[in-house]
């Protein structure tokens, strides 16, 4: 079975994002969904400031994601990002692998089938606007690049969950480093 995360964000109101303190407890999680090959859904809730620092480092590294696909590693496997999907008062996040760069959209298939829109299939071709990106991550030489979301989100698993997690994933995630820390991005480089 696959053990995929897929969090699905029910945002009602304005989000208010401020500084995520590293000692916070992870807010407690209710699992909306669970598809028939193991994909879960989550609710995210506004409390999340972890969650909601993630997904601004993830924003304004995209530069370097952008980078990789247009000047793609040979020893690159996957380059994906997490974006916004929505239908109606509902808000959903799913992965897809990223095929091209439109403009400032991204063109790629969808990693998984949606919880909320039965319009969305695993595997439909689709585009999104830069600015509905929350995470991406690259893999190279089976190491995992960026994927701040991904890393809060084992963070956050028990150590045999963990394990469990790692098993079924082709990279590897280096757990002495943050993303943004051990390739030397900050936000500050992002260009105008």
């Amino acid at each position: 079975m696959r053990l995929a995360v897929v969090m699905a964000a029910m945002l009602v109101g304005a989000l208010a994002c401020g500084d995520a303190d590293e000692r916070e407890e992870p807010p407690e999680k209710r699992v909306l969904r669970v598809s028939a090959n193991g994909d879960t859904a989550w609710e995210l809730t506004t409390h999340d400031t972890l969650w909601f620092q993630a997904r601004d480092d993830a924003r304004c590294t995209l530069y370097e994601f952008l980078r990789r696909v247009r000047e793609k590693p040979k020893s690159q496997t996957m380059a994906s990002v997490k974006a916004t999907f929505r239908a109606g008062h509902e808000a959903e996040q799913m992965w897809m692998h990223v095929r091209a760069i439109e403009g400032d959209s991204l063109r790629g298939v969808l990693a998984h089938q949606s919880f909320s829109n039965p319009r969305l299939h695993e595997g439909d071709t689709v585009a999104v606007a830069l600015r509905d990106v929350v995470d991406w991550y690259t893999v190279d030489r089976d190491t995992l690049i960026g994927g701040f979301g991904l890393r809060l989100q084992r963070s956050r698993l028990l150590p045999r969950d963990r394990a469990a997690y790692d098993s079924t994933h082709y990279y590897v995630v280096d757990p002495d480093s943050v993303a943004r820390h051990r390739f030397g991005w900050r936000c500050a480089d992002a260009p105008n």
